[in-house]
């Protein structure tokens, strides 16, 4: 085989390996696109499951507590209960914004960034809805018990409210703290759990998702 008839022969063999590649790295961003969408899409139904209950709850809890303007603390509980419904509107609705923020089309760094992005409102989100249970349970328990026609007023709120109260604080107080203490814990895979756990299961699948064709392109 002469010089130039090798020369071509290698340019052709370097063309045919760049059409490979430029068709592998097509095929690579369609998986990862729809493998991405397909990880995300239970976390944006969720969503918008909790701005609907938001919206009813809200409904509902307005007609309770303007329905008692006159007991205190029937009063207090529903308006406790739809502010909660309002909050639960507009974190689901900014964890929406976050989701539509993502271009599934965009390079993996773009797409890391934006899913991060994600995780840290939908983080926050969790804490703002979560934490407030260990209290929110008294009010939503009045509202319960009010209407399914149980006369709570034969027992004294000052018997049980305020040690409920006070426990549910505690509660709170040991939550935060024992996530700070995890976060910074040196132990083997409790750092990582516990932020597993805080972000779920949906936006950890996409993050690994992520972490495996970034791995896979820089191997490549």
């Amino acid at each position: 085989m002469e010089l130039n008839e090798l020369k071509q022969a290698w340019q052709d063999m370097e063309q045919e390996l760049q059409a490979q590649k430029r068709i592998s790295a097509k095929l690579l961003a369609e998986r990862t696109s729809s493998g991405l969408e397909a990880s995300l899409r239970p976390l944006f139904r969720w969503q918008v499951v909790q701005i609907v209950i938001g919206v009813c709850l809200s409904a509902l809890a307005g007609q309770f507590w303007v329905a008692r303007a006159d007991q205190t603390s029937l009063l207090v509980a529903g308006i406790i209960v739809h502010i909660y419904a309002i909050a639960l509107i507009i974190n689901g609705a900014r964890v929406l914004m976050r989701f539509k923020e993502i271009d599934f089309s965009a390079s993996v760094t773009t797409l890391q960034r934006r899913v991060a992005r994600l995780e840290q409102t939908y983080v926050r989100s969790g804490w703002i809805l979560g934490l407030p249970w260990w209290v929110l349970w008294i009010p939503v328990a009045l509202m319960l018990l009010e209407m399914i026609g149980i006369d709570i007023s034969r027992v004294p709120a000052s018997s049980w409210m305020p040690g409920s109260i006070a426990f549910g604080i505690l509660g709170m107080l040991l939550t935060v703290i024992g996530f700070q203490w995890a976060r910074r814990s040196t132990r083997p895979g409790v750092r990582e759990r516990v932020e597993r756990m805080a972000s779920g299961v949906n936006i950890d699948k996409a993050k690994r998702l992520l972490a495996d064709v970034e791995r896979f392109e820089q191997e490549s």
